[in-house]
């Protein structure tokens, strides 16, 4: 359990070095304030992560209701999800606000959360 809250509490201390210190006052790059009901977001894109978000909610039901969910199960699905959110917003920056670069934070998220899951699934083979 304690490398479970370690080793989020050091992603989140990489996450903010880097966001602040080097994307922020080095790079001069502005956060961009994406999320799922933003009025200047793309309708495909915003379509897109609404039904991934559908999908989780009903994925995560059928898993309560056939009692599968673990501790490492239903941290994946919030994992997953974010990673898939921070993919979709990543694209769409990418795609729509390339000279911004506001994008960077996003595959940042990405790639913090995918350790954070790689964490969790060896974690729980290896440690548990």
């Amino acid at each position: 359990m304690y490398l479970y809250i370690i080793s989020a509490l050091l992603i989140l201390i990489i996450f903010f070095l880097i966001s602040e210190f080097y994307f922020k006052r080095h790079l001069n790059i502005p956060r961009s304030n994406l999320h799922l009901l933003s009025k200047d977001r793309n309708k495909k894109f915003a379509r897109m992560e609404f039904f991934s978000l559908l999908c989780y909610f009903i994925i995560g039901l059928v898993l309560i209701n056939l009692n599968i969910v673990s501790q490492t199960i239903s941290a994946t699905l919030i994992l997953g999800f974010l990673v898939l959110a921070n993919a979709i917003r990543a694209i769409e920056l990418w795609k729509f606000k390339r000279k911004e670069k506001a994008y960077y934070y996003h595959v940042l998220i990405l790639g913090l959360s995918l350790l954070l899951i790689i964490i969790t699934f060896l974690g729980e083979r290896y440690l548990i």
